[in-house]
């Protein structure tokens, strides 16, 4: 296994005649993966753009192990958290249209959840809503061994305490896109996957991506995600159903979709400029609840939002079982940095910082 990976990643640098022929920008990103792909702590589609222009998008290590196929642009990856700006995309054009208004009360579109009328849908859209993350409930666990809907999943955390009233704080929360995601359902009238290909999906091109609303679905082209011990060897994580994450961690994607997403979106092709601004504008911080001290991040609909390489990012993680990604934006440069791994390890956000750095002209460190 480490021989074919290792195999795998140092073919284009195999001759003096093939490593001249390879772009600098190429040749730095192999540089950066190689000792990550020689320890198994990444596989998976590196994709880097500027402006419509894309510098790189190629595969590294394999999309199944079991099999020996080798990732390469095209393969599809579980993207995890990423899906919230997604989400968030889809809400927004709702808002546009005046279907929805942000400062409606939850209650509006879900009254069976009991502290409704206290949230606003920006509180949902900003992690600002007190509603405790069903990932954390005792629940959690065999709520995903079965398909679920969102009401589904609504119902089995929608008499938890809150965390704290709404607006006074900041916990991020997955329960706040299950939510969203019910919410598009209600508005839309049609299932929250359904209603992100018309809505997203198809106006952009994003021809291979979608929600894992069915688990027994057969998805070609699907990378298997793998968990990675102290020791370094790989495995299989445990199952479940994917639908137990509608709308904050269900989507699957590609580099390529990911960077029409990007475009699309900060094109002006989802939402108008005025509210691609108020997405992606800084919102007011409250204090950072018990645990979230760390994220010194700002907050934007769907995105999270700072600085790096002394430029403004707009960006977000993901992390699902079996898999890591990360996509990041950088307006001011038109700047695309997609990373996909199909090894749950936490080196996406700090490869894809590495690589802005060797676009924009700044220091990079090792990870």
């Amino acid at each position: 296994m480490r021989n074919l990976l290792l195999v795998i990643m140092t073919v284009a640098l195999a001759t003096p005649q093939l490593a001249a022929a390879t772009p600098p920008l190429e040749r730095r990103v192999d540089a950066y993966l190689a000792p990550l792909l020689a320890e198994r702590k990444f596989s998976g589609e590196v994709l880097i753009a500027r402006g419509d222009h894309v510098l790189l998008d190629k595969g590294y290590g394999l999309a199944s192990v079991e099999l020996g196929a080798p990732n390469a642009p095209g393969r599809k990856f579980q993207v995890g958290s990423v899906s919230k700006p997604l989400t968030a995309a889809v809400v927004m054009k709702l808002v546009e249209r005046g279907r929805i208004v942000l400062s409606d009360p939850l209650s509006k579109y879900v009254p069976e959840y009991p502290a409704g009328r206290d949230i606003t849908i920006e509180q949902l859209l900003t992690h600002t809503s007190g509603v405790p993350d069903v990932n954390g409930l005792p629940i959690y666990k065999s709520l995903g061994l079965q398909h679920r809907t969102p009401a589904e999943i609504v119902a089995a955390f929608k008499d938890a305490p809150l965390a704290f009233p709404p607006g006074s704080s900041y916990a991020y929360s997955n329960s706040n896109y299950v939510l969203l995601a019910l919410i598009i359902e209600r508005v839309t009238g049609e299932a929250y996957g359904e209603a992100m290909q018309r809505e997203l999906f198809d106006p952009l091109g994003m021809r291979d991506s979608g929600h894992r609303g069915d688990d027994s679905a057969v998805i070609p082209n699907m990378t298997s995600g793998y968990v990675r011990s102290k020791a370094g060897t790989l495995a299989r994580p445990a199952w479940f159903d994917w639908s137990v994450k509608t709308g904050n961690g269900s989507i699957y994607s590609t580099g390529q979709d990911l960077f029409r997403f990007v475009r699309g979106y900060f094109g002006g092709r989802v939402i108008g400029s005025r509210l691609v601004d108020l997405a992606t504008t800084p919102k007011s911080v409250p204090p950072r609840a018990p645990g979230f001290e760390w994220l010194s991040r700002d907050i934007g609909y769907g995105w999270m939002l700072d600085r790096n390489l002394g430029r403004r990012r707009v960006f977000h993680i993901g992390r699902s079982p079996g898999y890591n990604a990360a996509l990041a934006y950088y307006p001011d440069d038109q700047l695309t940095v997609v990373v996909l791994s199909n090894i749950y390890v936490d080196a996406t956000l700090p490869a894809s910082e590495a690589f802005a750095g060797m676009v924009l002209g700044a220091p990079s460190q090792a990870h």
